[in-house]
């Protein structure tokens, strides 16, 4: 069964997500992160994505970025309907080096407490 959700980010914005609850259970499971916990990184302003090179037979994006209980969060996804809907792949939270990474890019005088 597919979910779908309508989230509001910080900003006002919404958007449309969606998922296979099959796939949403199986990732919690495994990696201990829910997807409505995921999209809440779409909250974070100064997340960053990039894209995920590794897969070919379809455009997917990797965003990385902190979700709501400040845990940095890499979530993979691909856009539907022309980039009206964010179908979650996958979502995870980072590793140490990931972790490091992101330090240097992201402004944590920035993040809200």
């Amino acid at each position: 069964k597919n979910n779908d959700i309508v989230y509001t980010i910080a900003n006002g914005e919404e958007i449309r997500f969606q998922w296979h609850g099959f796939k949403a259970e199986e990732n919690l499971r495994k990696h201990g992160v829910s997807f409505l916990q995921a999209i809440s990184i779409w909250s974070d302003v100064l997340a960053v994505e990039y894209s995920d090179l590794a897969i070919i037979d379809e455009p997917r994006y990797i965003r990385r970025g902190f979700d709501m209980d400040h845990q940095l969060l890499l979530v993979v996804y691909t856009e539907r309907l022309g980039g009206n809907v964010i179908r979650i792949i996958s979502a995870r939270l980072a590793t140490l080096k990931e972790e490091k990474i992101m330090k240097k890019e992201y402004d944590f005088s920035k993040m809200k407490k």
